[in-house]
């Protein structure tokens, strides 16, 4: 499991919403090494930890590693019950400094120091 360490530390996890989707941004940063290491060969060999952190679900595509930020697609995160669609509260393997959840509706709720994602509840606009 990835955990903020000497190496990556994980500083914002923002989540957007859409039906039963997310995507999802992670903000990061690394010690000196890393990043002269990343510099040199390229982010391949952090997308392990990315995906790390996201390992209680179950289809998790990375789509951008950037030199500080990645963006990721989370497929079937919700479920649709009664006019509502349902997130679970699901372990992230490692605490984030900050999480900004965005509902469909463009509201936002930040968390601090989280080990999971919160127990949501959301109308699709």
């Amino acid at each position: 499991m990835p955990e903020n360490n000497d190496i990556i530390h994980f500083d914002k996890v923002v989540m957007s919403f859409d039906k039963t989707n997310s995507s999802v941004t992670v903000t990061y940063s690394l010690n000196f090494f890393a990043r002269m290491y990343i510099f040199a060969f390229g982010t391949r060999h952090l997308e392990s930890s990315f995906i790390d952190i996201f390992s209680k679900y179950e289809d998790v595509k990375i789509e951008e590693v950037g030199y500080d930020t990645v963006k990721i697609s989370l497929k079937d995160v919700s479920r649709l019950s009664d006019d509502y669609y349902l997130h679970d509260r699901r372990d992230l393997g490692t605490i984030v400094h900050s999480m900004e959840v965005i509902y469909p509706n463009g509201q936002t709720k930040t968390l601090n120091d989280v080990k999971a994602t919160p127990n949501i509840f959301y109308q699709q606009i």
